[in-house]
């Protein structure tokens, strides 16, 4: 147990923290109070080519358990990588048996933003190896300053090719609508 404005590195990754402890023996750590992490090789796709973006992370905990391979941000929330930032109240981050990234889940309070975007919602799952992030919320929403907005019980983003899918109705809410709002572009 490591304690007042604790760090630990591993590689090129370092997390920070009013208190970290470390159970090696069973595969868990644990970091409580102005959590901050950083991930030096984090993989990005942007139209087709992957590049090396860090990721830093805040919140006010965080639990990493190895035979698992998830992360768990809790409280505050705030994950940034290049350009791209997600703010919720709790984040899981599931990783491959390489400690990569598969897929992120988020809930409460969801915010996602990208330059010129912002989607938000009650609970968001973005998936990595299609680059698609779905969000739910009553309703979620997806703002486009070119495009125009989106909204719905259900949204589905593909980031790969900046494609959005709405649903009205899901499980919580069968009778729900969309509304969309599209920017009409004139000739100039």
């Amino acid at each position: 147990m490591f304690t007042g404005n604790a760090r630990a590195w591993q590689d090129n990754n370092y997390v920070r923290g009013d208190q970290l402890v470390i159970d090696q023996q069973n595969g868990h750590f644990k970091a409580e109070g102005s959590v901050q992490s950083l991930l030096y090789e984090a993989k990005q796709k942007r139209k087709g080519a992957s590049a090396n973006v860090p990721v830093y992370a805040a919140a006010a905990s965080l639990n990493y358990s190895h035979n698992d391979r998830v992360l768990q941000y809790r409280n505050s929330v705030d994950i940034r990588q290049g350009t791209d930032r997600l703010s919720a109240q709790s984040a899981d981050i599931f990783l491959d048996q390489n400690n990569e990234m598969m897929k992120t889940v988020v809930e409460k309070d969801v915010v996602i933003t990208q330059p010129g975007k912002k989607a938000m919602g009650d609970w968001a799952e973005y998936t990595a190896e299609n680059e698609v992030a779905v969000l739910r919320g009553n309703p979620a929403r997806v703002d486009d300053s070119e495009n125009g907005s989106s909204q719905g019980g259900q949204i589905t983003v593909s980031m790969r090719d900046n494609r959005v899918r709405s649903e009205g109705t899901t499980k919580q809410n069968p009778t729900a609508r969309t509304r969309s709002v599209y920017k009409v572009k004139s000739n100039q």
